[in-house]
Formats: C-alpha cells, sequence, structure tokens
C-alpha cells in the first residue's frame, strides 16, 4: 500500500453523453424521514439511507411505506399511489426492462419476514412472490427474465455478530425453481445487472481475525461462476483518510469507524460500460474499470448525502438527496437528478413531510446481454489453479513456502446471545467452526492444483517446511460445480498477471481436497469483541498454525 494517498477526484467527470434521457415517469419510495434505517435491528448505517456497515443492519437497509408513481417528473408533477398497504414497510423497487412491472421487496406489519412482491405499473397485479421464514430482499430483473435476490435462505448465521447470512438467489418470474448463485459467510446485498450481463452486488465481509468488517464490490455471471473482485481493499487507506476516526462524528453520521472503512454500496452500471456508481460514505462515486480507481462525483458531499443512485443513458443520475444534519427530524430526502459531467443538481421532486428515495424511471430499456451457464449440473466439485504463490507481496513466501492447505469453514446456524444483551456474553463473534480438507507440497514453480468441494467455504494457506503459516487468504472462495478458478499467485501486486509458461501443476491431475469424513475439525475464527481470551486465541492460532504440540 502506497504511503500517500491521492486526493479524492476533484472538478466535474469526464463522461460521454451517449442520448437524451427524457423521463415521462417514475417510481419511488415514500416513507417517514424519521424512522430508523433499519427495522428490528442495532442501527448500524447512517441517518441519511446512504450506506451502511455490518449484519446488524438490514436486510432491507432503506425501509419505506408505500410505492408511488411521479408522472412529468418535475417538482410540479403529479404524484400518485402504486400501493397502498396500510401496515409495514417496502423496499427495494426495480423496474422490468419493458417497464411494464415493478419488483420490490415487502414487510408486512406483523411479519418479521421480507419478500419480494411484483405489481404493474397501473397498480394491477400485485402480488407475493416469496414467502416462508425467509429474508428476500433486493431483486432485479435479469436479461433472460428471471429474478435475482438476497435471501437468507442459506440457513447460516454470519461469523461476526451471528445474525442470517444472506446469499444471492435466482429465481423465475413467477417465484419458482430458485436456487443460490453465490455462498457467503456474510450479507451479498443489493445486486444489479452490467451490460455484459453479470450481476454485480456489494458483499460484506469478514477479514479473519483482522476483527473487521467492510463492504466490498464484487461481480460474477447469473450462474454465479466467475465470482471476482471489481473494487476493494487495495483502496482502503484512500477512504480511511475521508474518514471521521473511530468516535462518532458531530455531523450525525451514527456508524463509528474504527475497522469499518470499506463500504460500496447500492452498485449501477453506467451508461458508459466502463464504470459503476455506487454509494460510499462520501456520497455517490464512481469506480472502475480498475480496482483501484474512483472518483467523488457528488459535488458537496460533506454537507449532502446522496442515495439510492439509477444512471440514465445521458450519463446523469436519478438519486436521492439531503442536507446532512444531527437531527434525525430535519432529515429531508428528495428525489435529484446529478450531472456529474456539469457538477450540477437538479431538483426532481420534493415533498417535505415524507422521505422520497430510491427513483427509478418507468420505461423500456435495452436488455444486456444473456450469459449461458457455465456450471455442470451433476458436478459436486470445483478447481483451483494457482499459477505459483511465489507471486506474492510477502516476502517470506518465495523463500520458505513449501506446501499448501485448504480450510474449509463450516457456518454456525445458532447463536447462544444478540448483540443487544447487556452482559459481556453478547460481545461473543460467532466465527466458524473449520476442518482441513487437504495439504499438499507446491509445485517446484510455487504452482498448485487441487480439486475441492463445490459452494464450500474455503481459503488457502501457504506453509513452510515445519508447517507454519508464511501466508494467509484473508476471506472466503468458492467454486461452482464444474467451475475452475485460477489466480496470479498468492497477495500479489495488484494488475499483476502471469508469463507465458503453463504453471507445472497443471500437467498433471488436481490433487484430491474432497472430503473424506475424517479430516481434522476444530473452531476456527472465533473471537471476543475487544479482546482474545487465552483459549479463543490458542483455537484462532490453530487456523494459522495448525501442529500436534498446538492443538
Amino acid at each position: 500500500m502506497p504511503s500517500s494517498v491521492p486526493e479524492p477526484a476533484r472538478g466535474p467527470a469526464r463522461l460521454e453523453r451517449p442520448q437524451r434521457a427524457e423521463l415521462k415517469a417514475i417510481v419511488f419510495i415514500k416513507g417517514s424521514n424519521d424512522i430508523p434505517n433499519t427495522v428490528g435491528t442495532v442501527e448500524q448505517a447512517d441517518r441519511w439511507r446512504q450506506t451502511y456497515v455490518v449484519t446488524d443492519s438490514g436486510p432491507a437497509y432503506r425501509p419505506g411505506r408505500n410505492l408511488y408513481i411521479l408522472s412529468a417528473p418535475t417538482p410540479e408533477g403529479k404524484v400518485r399511489p402504486l400501493t397502498n398497504f396500510s401496515d409495514g414497510y417496502v423496499a427495494d423497487p426495480e423496474v422490468s426492462w419493458d417497464g411494464t412491472q415493478v419488483i420490490f421487496a415487502r414487510r408486512g406489519g406483523e411479519d418479521p419476514w421480507w419478500h419480494v412482491w411484483r405489481v404493474r405499473v397501473d397498480g394491477s397485479g400485485l402480488e407475493p412472490l416469496t414467502g416462508g421464514p425467509y429474508h428476500d430482499v433486493g431483486p432485479a430483473w435479469l436479461p433472460d427474465g428471471r429474478i435475482v435476490f438476497s435471501s437468507s435462505r442459506t440457513g447460516i448465521r454470519d461469523e461476526y455478530h451471528g445474525y442470517p447470512c444472506t446469499a444471492l438467489y435466482v429465481m423465475d418470474q413467477e417465484g419458482r425453481h430458485m436456487e443460490p448463485i453465490a455462498t457467503n459467510i456474510g450479507r451479498d446485498n443489493e445486486p444489479s445487472v452490467l451490460w455484459d450481463g453479470r450481476v454485480v452486488f456489494s458483499r460484506l465481509e469478514v477479514f479473519y481475525s483482522r476483527n473487521k468488517t467492510e463492504l466490498t464490490l464484487h461481480a460474477l455471471h447469473p450462474d454465479g461462476t466467475h465470482d471476482v473482485v471489481l473494487y476493494g481493499p487495495e483502496r482502503r487507506q484512500f477512504w480511511r483518510n475521508l474518514d471521521h476516526g473511530p468516535a462518532t462524528p458531530a455531523d450525525g453520521q451514527e456508524a463509528p469507524l474504527t475497522h469499518r472503512v470499506l463500504r460500496m454500496s447500492q452498485p449501477q452500471p453506467m451508461p458508459d460500460g466502463r464504470r459503476i456508481v455506487v454509494v460510499t460514505q462520501a456520497g455517490l462515486t464512481l469506480v472502475g474499470p480498475r480496482r483501484d480507481s474512483e472518483q467523488i462525483i457528488s459535488p458537496d458531499y460533506k454537507e449532502w448525502s446522496y442515495t439510492t443512485p439509477f444512471p440514465l443513458p445521458d450519463g446523469t443520475i436519478l438519486c436521492a438527496g439531503t442536507r446532512k444534519t444531527p437531527d434525525r427530524k430535519q432529515v429531508d430526502l428528495g428525489l435529484y437528478r446529478l450531472d456529474p459531467a456539469a457538477g450540477s443538481v437538479k431538483l426532481v421532486y420534493n415533498d417535505p413531510s415524507t422521505a422520497d428515495f430510491e427513483p427509478r424511471p418507468l420505461w423500456a430499456r435495452p436488455r444486456p446481454m444473456v450469459q449461458p451457464s457455465r456450471t455442470s449440473p451433476h458436478a459436486y466439485s470445483g478447481r483451483f489453479l494457482c499459477a505459483s504463490v511465489f507471486n506474492t507481496q510477502e516476502e517470506q513466501v518465495p523463500v520458505r513456502g513449501r506446501l499448501v492447505r485448504l480450510i474449509e469453514g463450516v457456518p454456525m446456524v445458532a447463536r447462544h446471545s444478540t448483540h443487544t444483551n447487556p452482559w459481556p456474553v453478547w460481545k461473543n463473534h460467532g466465527g466458524t467452526f473449520a476442518r482441513v480438507l487437504g495439504t499438499a507440497p507446491l509445485a517446484p514453480d510455487g504452482s498448485f492444483y487441487v480439486e475441492a468441494p463445490a459452494d464450500r467455504l474455503l481459503h488457502f494457506q501457504v506453509l513452510d517446511s515445519d508447517r507454519r503459516v508464511i501466508a494467509n487468504q484473508k476471506t472466503w472462495i468458492y467454486p461452482r460445480p464444474g467451475e475452475t478458478k485460477s489466480c496470479v499467485g498468492c497477495h500479489e501486486p495488484p494488475h499483476s498477471t502471469t508469463r507465458g509458461n503453463d504453471p507445472l501443476a497443471s500437467h498433471h491431475r488436481p490433487l484430491d481436497f474432497l472430503p473424506d469424513g475424517t479430516e481434522f475439525t476444530y473452531r476456527a475464527k472465533a473471537w471476543f469483541k475487544g479482546h482474545l481470551p487465552e483459549e479463543i486465541e490458542e483455537r484462532t492460532r490453530t487456523v494459522r498454525a495448525v501442529n500436534l504440540l498446538g492443538r
């Protein structure tokens, strides 16, 4: 990480203008400016529905009361209700490609669960698409007509505070044929579709025993293959320099930022097909195409908060905004049109008595390309090929690296206390159980090629000849059935690539790292907030240095 971090980009953003976007109508949410961002959980989000930091929030991060349609979108435009719920909350509206239907998340008044609903733009056909004791939120239309959404149906708890995990699922437009496409032990949030047909989303990850939770930007194919990080840890220092520090700041932002630096949420593709607009602690920000490039486009992000962006074909962005204030009752979210090229913001609509947010145009849009499935329907495993662990920023790996070890994380399905209990026990962070799936020598060039179970939480370690860990993967990865994942190295420099020669390990069959029931298992990644008792410390360290004496 460089010692000096550049200042955020200033001035107008350079954007191409494809075509004029004439808005005739938009759908949006009305709610109370004075309600918490989250319902029934600890509030760990700022009060302007801008961004959030941990799994205590959600699963729907910006609830309102009903959907409305604004015709002739101007401050004097006509507003009519699209839904007329007398209780509960709505969130996350998305318009179909032909502009005739809206899908959204809803939670009934006495119902603790969020589900996906659908309604036509004339108000007819209102119906739920999902049900049951699960959270289903953040729906988005795939190019082939199916729906991708975030769901707690995996039934596991996150390793940080033990709240239900949410993973990405797909289903048909009638709510049938559900299938999980992503595996995570945190939160997969707010999916949308890129112009190349991939799904972009924010992923909450716990960075190993560093006791940090961060939201990074990921993308994958609609079948779940080729999950990649688009923007993340390389720019941690940039965002840390913009943060307020460890204490709750005086400007009213409610989330302390001691170890929650990266907060990339609500990603949407820009019309140039290269960049993505996301919501950060600095408001609207353009990221990409490189993993270490960003541009803050909110012209006055220290005084104003901007959220729920939706890019238009001419490069402008529909969004919600409010002046920042420490008094929640003074928050006034309205709808705006932000022009990154001119650095200007224009009011679209604002009702001072309500929070107005999540604007989406009611029009037909071109569909992105449809991605074919790359998974093997009858496979139960995937493969990993590493070109060389010697491609690394860790000085000891090329010198001492001799072995590779694969760890599977086995998530918790219950917890013994909540994060709001007053007793010391509430500080317990759940972590995971773990089992060692295999340990094998590296090829002479530092490469390895292994077969591992599909859709499982996995991470690799590089060991020396005494089986001491000298490189440790900080986050979980997984293959989909029949997928082969490859990487350049182990903590390699960003944007690096391999030489033209084939890794030696690829000349042989993959090593069998599939479970057979005899694996060594132990409690891994368990800690207490703020301190590590000796027993927990020892168990945590076994992940980094499993040896017969230590265990």
